[in-house]
């Protein structure tokens, strides 16, 4: 999924595509949500 993250964002959001430094590493920040939210749902 991630492979096809660039491309979805260069073909429906150009002028944001620009915008981002697409050779910087990322974070994953799945448990961020967790902390605001504890009570909810885990899974897919």
């Amino acid at each position: 999924m991630i492979d096809y993250f660039p491309a979805c964002m260069e073909f429906f959001y150009p002028e944001a595509y620009a915008d981002i430094d697409w050779d910087r590493d990322y974070e994953i920040l799945n448990t961020e949500l967790q902390k605001i939210v504890p009570e909810a749902k885990v899974g897919e």
